[in-house]
């Protein structure tokens, strides 16, 4: 799938599933390009037994394979979801695009203190991270109040290297990067 006429926004997806009780779904083989993000995987409890396999994302504006869990509005916190994200090629074209954006919405934190630890959202594995741009191929985004709950929340976005990811998630581990580098245009 490719976006068009999307005007530089950000909203367009290639490939979204979530927001509903999603069981047992495969996306697979598919390419998609000129998107805001490539593949969206939305969680929410009821969510469980999905594949993303051997599918070819790039260019996309924001993020190749975004993978959260805001669901419903309404819906509740879950801790573990059993994704399978393997085999997949994720290519950005520049280096302010991410080849994944993974967003931790119900595991707000209260001042450095988990009030629902980050989400599991399944295996990833064999995947390739290429932005021959930066090696900051991942960002992850949480969302946090302070601690007197007076209502102000806010977001801190991590960026990793795929070393990085893999140390701190144990994710990925047999995941490629690109050993191309190049100066960004």
């Amino acid at each position: 799938s490719s976006a068009t006429d999307d005007n530089g926004g950000d909203r367009s997806v290639g490939i979204y599933y979530g927001n509903h009780n999603i069981t047992n779904t495969r996306v697979f083989r598919n390419t998609i390009t000129g998107c805001g993000n490539g593949i969206l995987l939305d969680h929410q409890v009821g969510y469980h037994g999905n594949v993303v396999e051997n599918n070819t994302v790039f260019g996309c504006r924001e993020a190749q394979l975004v993978v959260q869990d805001l669901g419903l509005q309404d819906s509740l916190y879950q801790a573990t979801y059993d994704d399978l994200v393997r085999g997949n090629i994720l290519y950005a074209l520049n280096s302010e695009q991410r080849c994944m954006f993974h967003d931790q919405v119900k595991a707000w934190t209260y001042a450095d203190t988990a009030v629902h630890r980050t989400v599991d959202y399944g295996t990833f594995d064999e995947n390739y991270y290429f932005n021959p741009f930066t090696e900051l191929v991942m960002t992850q985004k949480l969302h946090y109040d302070v601690q007197d709950f007076t209502g102000i929340v806010g977001t801190q976005q991590i960026p990793f290297t795929l070393r990085g990811w893999q140390q701190v998630w144990r994710k990925d581990l047999n995941a490629t990067t690109s050993p191309l580098h190049l100066e960004d245009f």
